[in-house]
């Protein structure tokens, strides 16, 4: 089986499938991360399909065939009366000679000369026809993500500014759905298109694993000369997509690409992590820069206890949420804490720079340590990782003067 789910906004529509075919004639499974599930028919007519892969690939043929010997069933209205009466003949054919019935769900997508947006799903064994005007509908073993859409597609049409971002949102989104489930049988990178006024648009993406601690993982999606193709950066490969009929000759391979599924342990927590920690006497703060004037590493006093004043400049990045920023001050058995305050993070992977003035009193001369964390870690980990300009952690040399 498999994930497709077509989504009706204001502006346009969303397809969307995964990449996995699943070959059951085997134990274990194969699991194999090739198949084009969106077919395009025309330039402005795409079919896509959960289910019976072979059913589909010879469904798929003879809508081919239909449109080449009868040009107006080029047009998506047309197409779309036809192929019931396709459809239930050759799955019928199909199955008495497989003597059994798997499901299949066919979804046929276009826009017509005016503009218009079609949309309809038909499904075995009748084919019947079932127009999506509004909403959703999702079908196929990744059908667990109805709830998601349920929950959020009304705010998916409206806050987004346009079609790509609403896409954009549901990647995110359907990927962590699915994660929750782990179902094996749906995996690959999404194939993604877009229906608009002005025709179909395939949606070109990709991801990258920002945090430093874990293994470097970067791949992308994109469709080229109306073949699908997945990227992956890391390990400098391509992985094309083959229609039905040619994944079935070439016979199984076992290929997994992307799997949605949790880590081990569940969700990782959100992290964050410094790339600098700077005290000074005075700092210059303008549009996209901090600059740090008189960096101070030392103190010096007369007599103790002594009242101390500097500021800090820290930058980080990681999670979208709001960390706290705490600063403590050790010595010797003593630690206490300076200062802390919540920080909002809104944007993935974007660095967050903060100046605050640190205010606190130091009872006693010799060496202190003035320590900066993100919800209580230190981050020191990001050391080996991220070049910082001084670590999290500061050795105050502190002395008594004549």
């Amino acid at each position: 089986m498999t994930m497709v789910a077509i989504c009706r906004f204001p502006d346009g529509a969303v397809i969307i499938t995964d990449s996995r075919a699943t070959w059951e004639g085997s134990r274990p499974l194969v699991f194999q991360d090739t198949l084009q599930k969106l077919l395009p028919l025309a330039p402005k007519i795409v079919l896509a399909y959960a289910g019976d892969v072979t059913a589909a690939a010879i469904i798929a043929q003879q809508l081919r065939s239909c449109m080449k010997a009868r040009v107006p069933s080029r047009l998506v209205q047309k197409l779309a009366a036809e192929l019931p009466r396709v459809a239930r003949h050759y799955y019928a054919l199909f199955c008495a000679r497989r003597r059994c019935a798997n499901p299949l769900v066919l979804i046929l997508g276009g826009v017509t000369e005016g503009g218009k947006i079609a949309l309809a799903w038909f499904e075995a064994p009748h084919f019947h026809r079932h127009d999506l005007h509004t909403g959703f509908v999702v079908k196929g073993t990744g059908a667990v993500v109805e709830e998601y859409l349920r929950r959020d597609f009304e705010r998916l049409s409206v806050e987004p500014s346009d079609l790509k971002a609403r896409a954009d949102a549901l990647l995110i989104g359907l990927d962590a759905e699915l994660a929750q489930h782990g179902i094996p049988t749906v995996g690959g990178l999404f194939q993604v298109v877009l229906l608009e006024p002005g025709g179909i648009r395939p949606l070109r993406y990709g991801f990258i694993n920002l945090n430093p601690l874990n293994p470097a993982r970067a791949l992308g999606m994109e469709m080229e000369a109306g073949r699908w193709r997945q990227i992956d950066l890391t390990e400098r490969r391509a992985v094309s997509l083959q229609e039905p009929a040619a994944l079935l000759h070439a016979g199984p391979q076992a290929l997994r690409v992307y799997d949605f599924q949790l880590p081990p342990g569940g969700p990782e927590p959100p992290g964050w992590h410094l790339t600098y920690f700077i005290t000074c006497v005075a700092a210059r703060v303008d549009t996209g820069t901090l600059e740090c004037r008189e960096v101070l590493t030392g103190i010096g006093s007369k007599s103790f206890p002594v009242l101390v004043r500097m500021l800090a400049a820290v930058g980080f990045w990681g999670s979208i949420g709001s960390p706290k920023l705490a600063f403590h001050l050790e010595q010797g058995a003593e630690r206490q804490e300076i200062q802390q305050q919540h920080v909002p993070v809104e944007f993935l992977g974007e660095q967050v720079d903060v100046l605050t003035e640190l205010v606190f009193t130091v009872n006693h001369a010799g060496p202190a340590f003035l320590e900066c964390s993100l919800d209580g870690v230190p981050s020191r980990a990001t050391r080996s990782t991220i070049p910082m300009s001084s670590p999290e952690r500061y050795t105050l040399r502190l002395s008594r003067q004549a």
